[in-house]
């Protein structure tokens, strides 16, 4: 249910930024021909930033079917699919509203690189190995959890100041 569901959100994005983007008819992008207008060039840095979280949004669907195919245990599964949930509207928020925010940039890192790694290198291991990390993973995904509600929680409040407590909890917890 929930790769369907940002499967289709994906699907959509890239609707709305290919339909935004011109139609290949030889001429140079608008924003760079006489006479283009500051809303074309927004238009082009709003077509490039849909682009960005059709990246992510992909980026956690391809997490989703990885661990689908290699037969995750269920609450394993469920630990993932809560915590993509919660991910998903974040990135659309501050990757809509909050462009180049320090937060931002951050919370992408966590949906692009952190979080895909920590269930790659987990898919990796051996049966045997896996059930012995299993707590160790079910930890690293609460510790994400946390930082995802941390920085919806400072999203709510649209506080800089907690945006920056936020991305620094997303640094401390990840670049060590």
């Amino acid at each position: 249910m929930i790769m369907l569901l940002l499967v289709v959100v994906a699907i959509g994005v890239l609707g709305w930024y290919l339909l935004g983007k011109k139609q290949g008819d030889g001429q140079p992008p608008r924003s760079k021909q006489p006479g283009a207008t500051r809303n074309d060039e927004e238009t082009s840095g709003a077509a490039r930033r849909a682009k960005h979280l059709v990246a992510y949004l992909e980026q956690l669907v391809k997490v989703n079917i990885a661990i689908r195919k290699r037969g995750l245990a269920a609450d394993l599964c469920q630990s993932v699919e809560t915590f993509i949930d919660k991910l998903r509207p974040l990135l659309e928020e501050l990757n809509t509203n909050f462009v180049g925010n320090v937060l931002t940039v951050d919370v992408n890192k966590v949906a692009n690189k952190y979080f895909p790694r920590l269930i790659t290198e987990y898919l990796d291991l051996s049966p045997k190995k896996q059930t012995v990390e299993q707590d160790a993973l079910k930890e690293a995904l609460a510790t994400l959890e946390q930082i995802v509600t941390e920085a919806g929680n400072a999203l709510k409040t649209q506080d800089e100041a907690q945006f920056a407590v936020a991305s620094k909890l997303i640094n401390a917890k990840f670049t060590g």
